[in-house]
């Protein structure tokens, strides 16, 4: 960890040396781990003060030092007083809700001046924390890297990247083995990444990527006119499922003719985790063939978005002993561990206040989560199995299976989640959508 932190200073000393960022200080390593949590832990224990004042500041002051601390809180269970549980849970909620707001807003890239591409690359993932691919090598492309001379000020993220990419003749690979933008060179027959039919939306990038109209031979009323959507997200903001209210959906042609939407209900799409775009369909009626464009098509679309990943760690691994740990609108339950077999089975159940609909049956985000034992050494044991026992509107239970050893004395199950499910409601045009 410290040769990484190392490395990362290193990298941004370097790129402010060079000019290529504005302001280095925005970019300066947070203060000392350490220094952090005996901060947080003074203000924790001013939360149970004998003055009400005392502990009004002390729930204030750790709101303000935002998310970054919440692995840094300590654990709601059952032997937390009243009141400290009460103020815990506040800070807790307050600091996840900022997590998933800040996460909904987009990261922002400054670089000036002449640099290498694979600087600029770099510079763009040490600012935004998206990782960057060079998927070139792995389609046997030449891999140049020119120079380019960019002047970003605080641009958003898919913006300065579709920039770049366009200054260098790239574009973008959308099924990497692994999550993070991966970039390949552009075919010739390509349109640039700015040129298009593209529009922003805070950390999401919406692109008019095909426009097919049907007419139906025997059956007149399946003619349609269906335009293909792909919505892209930061890589880092690792959405649970994206959708589009069709009644919000308005379109207007050329002659400030409106188009009718062909069907209600949402379009929308489940997200498969590492992934950071998907295709949304959007129905009309067959428009008269004298109509050429789309002049503006826009709507409003929704995205479920967890707050960062908290770790709820149980040390006290006794067969049959329930333990339930609460953290924001998140209770992690420890159900039962029992030896079955020769496997240790441990059954958690992960249940929120509001899912928001995050836990319904067809979506399979809640199955990443991390969950492993962590031995005496530090080290960390998987699961060799899991299954699904429970799933409700705003609960799910699985049972993880370990290979470990007879006594469990001096380990401790961690289960890792997010522990606030935010839906965000962003707004999009397109114009001038040649229609076929």
């Amino acid at each position: 960890m410290g040769r990484l932190l190392i490395l990362g200073i290193a990298l941004v000393a370097a790129l402010a040396g060079a000019g290529w960022i504005a302001d280095p200080a925005a970019f300066a390593a947070d203060e000392p781990d350490e220094q952090r949590a005996r901060q947080v832990r003074s203000l924790v224990r001013q939360l149970s003060s004998d003055l009400a004042a005392e502990r009004e500041a002390a729930e204030r002051q750790l709101i303000e030092l935002g998310p970054k601390v919440l692995d840094l809180l300590p654990t709601i269970d059952d032997r937390t007083p009243a009141e400290l549980r009460l103020r815990l849970q506040r800070v807790s909620e307050a600091l996840q809700k900022a997590a998933a707001e800040a996460a909904g807003r987009a990261s922002t890239v400054t670089l000036k001046g002449k640099m290498p591409l694979s600087k600029a690359l770099e510079a763009i993932e040490a600012q935004t924390g998206n990782a960057i691919i060079d998927y070139r090598r792995n389609f046997q492309q030449q891999a140049p890297d020119p120079e380019l001379d960019l002047d970003l000020d605080k641009v958003p993220f898919w913006q300065a990247l579709d920039r770049v990419l366009d200054l260098a003749q790239l574009t973008v690979y959308g099924f990497p083995d692994r999550a993070g933008v991966a970039i390949v060179n552009r075919d010739n027959t390509q349109v640039a990444r700015s040129g298009g039919a593209v529009a922003y939306a805070g950390p999401f990038r919406i692109e008019a990527v095909n426009i097919a109209a049907q007419r139906g031979l025997r059956f007149p009323g399946s003619n349609r006119l269906q335009v293909e959507l792909e919505l892209a997200w930061e890589p880092r903001l690792r959405p649970i499922a994206v959708s589009v209210p069709l009644l919000d959906v308005t379109a207007t042609a050329d002659g400030d003719q409106a188009l009718e939407v062909a069907s209600l209900g949402d379009q929308g799409a489940e997200i498969t985790a590492g992934t950071f775009t998907s295709e949304v369909y959007l129905p009309f009626e067959l428009p008269p063939r004298n109509l050429k464009q789309i002049v503006n098509l826009q709507s409003t679309f929704g995205a479920l978005v967890p707050g960062p990943l908290e770790a709820f760690r149980f040390t006290e691994l006794k067969a049959g002993k329930r333990d339930a740990q609460r953290r924001a609108k998140a209770t992690v339950t420890l159900d039962s561990l029992r030896k079955n077999n020769d496997l240790w089975e441990a059954r958690v159940i992960l249940a929120f206040d509001e899912a928001a609909g995050a836990l319904e049956s067809y979506r399979g985000w809640v199955f990443s989560n991390p969950c492993y034992l962590v031995d005496p050494k530090g080290q960390k044991v998987s699961p060799d199995l899991t299954e699904t026992i429970r799933q409700t509107e705003n609960e799910v239970g699985i049972a993880y299976y370990f290979e470990a050893p007879q006594d469990l004395a001096g380990y401790e199950l961690v289960y890792e989640t997010p522990t606030v499910i935010m839906p965000l409601q962003l707004k999009y045009s397109l114009k001038n959508l040649d229609l076929p």
